[in-house]
């Protein structure tokens, strides 16, 4: 059983953020909100009712207002530009079984893109919510990645739990798309977890996200299958090349790289071979230095730019020299604007590009 072209689409497009390291952009009527001076408390307390209130209707049913939108989007990016602010003020909305499903959703959501740290007060509040069955699944795996985004801050005794609830999770559908975004990669090393996305991967389902959920958790056990699945005829009908690609770079390993190498060369299409060279970045094997450098050098048309992208994926400062040199010659002012901002993110151990 395969999940739908728009839900695949859909996740493929997640899944590709995600490798290149891209944080939301804002564009439009959004940009206004890059000049907003910073909240005070007061001022958060108020966009946070504005967000509870449009929550509590919009779950009844969509807002038709143009001005009620406006509003509220104005709220939640208020809110974005304020992490410190804010995320006292989410969390505890949040854990708050009182409050509306929707609401506590969109505070989820939002604390999860500010990438701030809960007070501890309020992490440790976390358990109850992931252990309750009573609770609203996705509220559920929400809490449950937060528990395993501060594990680095307070370890936790819960990662038995939590790999037991995405497994129960993933046997009954529960919210499985989220599961494999907002749990798996905390879980990584753990054989439940691997062996039920390799039996979801032998039986063919949901390939663009158990693909995804494999190169997360890095398993070597799915090279091979992940490689038989690329080379047969169901790649690019039933699930995105690009996303099997992708997963052997996050993998990474001298068998995930050699077969990269490979597909590199016998792969037909121009957009593919760009994400191959992503991942071959991705994977980082010492071998790859020099493939990119190679391919950069001779620079072929369409692929100058994921070249860069690729050697800041690496990120190997041995090559800074190599692209010194290569900023030196009479390039475009475009590609040598790519050579210099990927010299810079080398330099400062930034592998995650933003541009």
């Amino acid at each position: 059983m395969t999940c739908s072209k728009n839900r695949r689409f859909i996740f493929a497009f997640f899944a590709i953020a995600h490798f290149l390291g891209r944080g939301a952009r804002m564009t439009g009527a959004n940009q206004e909100a890059l000049s907003a001076k910073p909240l005070s408390n007061e001022e958060a307390a108020q966009r946070l009712e504005q967000l509870e209130r449009w929550s509590k209707h919009n779950s009844q049913k969509p807002a038709n207002s143009n001005t009620s939108r406006y509003h509220v989007q104005k709220a939640l990016i208020d809110l974005q530009k304020n992490p410190k602010i804010a995320v006292p003020l989410l969390s505890k909305s949040f854990i708050d079984k009182t409050k509306d499903r929707a609401f506590r959703l969109n505070c989820a959501q939002l604390l999860r893109e500010s990438g701030e740290n809960m007070p501890v007060e309020d992490s440790a509040k976390l358990e109850t919510v992931v252990v309750d069955p009573r609770e609203d699944p996705l509220i559920r795996v929400f809490a449950a990645h937060f528990i395993l985004r501060e594990s680095e801050r307070h370890p936790t005794a819960l990662k038995g739990t939590i790999a037991n609830m995405a497994v129960d999770f993933l046997r009954k559908g529960k919210e499985t798309d989220f599961v494999r975004m907002l749990i798996i990669p905390g879980l990584a090393g753990s054989p439940q977890i691997e062996r039920i996305l390799l039996e979801e991967l032998r039986a063919e389902h949901d390939l663009d996200a158990t693909l995804y959920a494999l190169g997360r958790i890095r398993s070597q056990n799915a090279v091979s299958p992940i490689v038989r699945l690329l080379k047969s005829k169901r790649a690019g009908k039933d699930f995105y090349k690009t996303r099997g690609y992708l997963a052997l770079g996050e993998i990474g390993g001298a068998a995930a790289y050699g077969h990269l190498v490979e597909f590199l060369a016998t792969e037909p299409s121009e957009i593919e071979r760009n994400m191959i060279l992503l991942a071959i970045g991705r994977s980082r094997d010492p071998r790859a230095k020099s493939l990119l450098t190679d391919f950069l050098l001779q620079k072929p048309n369409g692929y100058y730019i994921t070249a860069l992208r690729a050697l800041r994926l690496l990120g190997d400062p041995s090559v800074i020299p190599t692209l010194e040199r290569e900023c030196e010659k009479p390039l475009p002012a475009y590609q040598k604007g790519w050579v210099i901002k990927t010299i810079s993110a080398i330099k400062e151990h930034d592998k995650e590009p933003d541009y």
